[in-house]
């Protein structure tokens, strides 16, 4: 799926995207240009619950699971769960349009916070 090239002694791998959410229209998707890709940091200690879990029982044998923080210009900050599957199915998914065929890496929607509204409510004077 990647591709390899030799220049000056050096091999170059150049990754294609895995997981796309152009063109898939849903409530999360950014409708701004982004301005920033952030991983998460993770506490140290880890304590895995099967049973609240959102992922089948394959994607969390797969070992790959972090989040990353999507920010765009109008304020608002998405967090998905990068996931890895046990392996690619090269005609693609049905359930899952934004993962590219072939595809091994997912994104999925955690959660969004709208900083402008939290911006405006901050400076707005207390009524009370």
């Amino acid at each position: 799926m990647h591709r390899y090239v030799k220049l000056s002694d050096c091999f170059w791998t150049f990754r294609t995207a895995t997981f796309s959410t152009d063109g898939v229209l849903t409530p999360v998707n950014h409708r701004s240009p982004l301005q920033a890709i952030e991983p998460v940091a993770a506490s140290g200690h880890r304590k895995q619950s099967f049973v609240l879990s959102p992922f089948s029982a394959q994607e969390e044998m797969s070992g790959l699971s972090f989040h990353i923080a999507s920010l765009d210009e109008s304020g608002v900050l998405n967090v998905w769960v990068v996931v890895e599957l046990p392996k690619a199915d090269l005609a693609g998914s049905i359930s899952d349009l934004g993962l590219i065929p072939g595809g091994r890496i997912k994104l999925v929607h955690s959660s969004v916070t709208r900083l402008s509204d939290r911006v405006l409510s901050a400076m707005a004077p207390d009524r009370t």
